[in-house]
C-alpha cells in the first residue's frame, strides 16, 4: 500500500498555479474544487487521494480513486469546519492509521476530528481550537466510506496529540 502525505500548501500552489481565468473549480489531477472551497488537507492512501474540503461551513471528504478515471465521491462528515486528520505525534506528523483485516476484507482506518472549536485546547494544525466531533473514513479496495455520528464527542481532540488504537477499530 502506497502511501504520500501531501502538505496542502505545496498541493494547492500546484493546482492553483494551473488554474486559468476567471474559472469557477480548480483542477489538482482530475480532483476539481470549487474556488469557494477551502482544502483543510490532503492525503494518498493507495489508490485514493483524501482531501478535507469545507463546503458551506461543512467538513466533507472527497476521496478521488486514482485507479478508476473520473470517480470522485463527496462523504458528508456531519461536522463544521475547520477539520483535520488525526495525525501521529511523531515529529513527521503523517495521518495516523490502522489497516485491520478479516478474512478477505482489508480496512485502513483514519480519524478526522473537527467542529465546533474548543475554547481554550489548541494545536499548531487547529490554532482556533481543536476539535470536539469526530468521523472514521474507512479506505478500502475499492471504494471509501465515512461513519459519523454528528455529535460532540468529549472536551477535544487534537490532530497533533495522536490517538490510540483502540479508538480506530470499526
Amino acid at each position: 500500500m502506497k502511501v504520500l502525505f501531501i502538505p496542502t500548501a505545496l498541493f494547492l500552489l500546484g493546482c492553483l498555479g494551473s488554474a486559468a481565468g476567471d474559472s469557477s473549480t480548480v483542477n489538482a489531477g482530475h480532483v476539481e474544487y470549487s474556488r469557494d472551497e477551502k482544502v483543510y488537507a490532503d492525503f494518498f492512501l493507495d489508490p485514493f487521494l483524501l482531501s478535507l474540503v469545507d463546503r458551506d461551513g461543512l467538513c466533507t471528504l472527497k476521496s478521488h480513486n486514482k485507479s478508476q478515471e473520473d470517480q470522485v465521491s463527496t462523504h458528508s462528515l456531519k461536522m463544521s469546519g475547520p477539520c483535520e486528520f488525526v495525525r501521529s505525534p511523531s515529529k513527521d506528523h503523517q495521518p495516523l492509521f490502522y489497516t485491520y483485516q478479516r478474512g478477505d476484507k482489508k480496512r485502513t482506518v483514519l480519524i478526522v476530528t473537527g467542529g465546533k472549536p474548543h475554547p481554550t485546547i489548541r494545536d499548531q494544525f487547529m490554532p482556533k481550537g481543536c476539535g470536539t466531533y469526530l468521523a472514521k473514513v474507512l479506505v478500502f479496495r475499492d471504494h471509501v466510506e465515512v461513519i459519523a455520528s454528528g455529535k460532540e464527542n468529549g472536551p477535544a481532540a487534537c490532530p497533533s496529540y495522536g490517538m490510540d488504537e483502540v479508538f480506530f477499530a470499526a
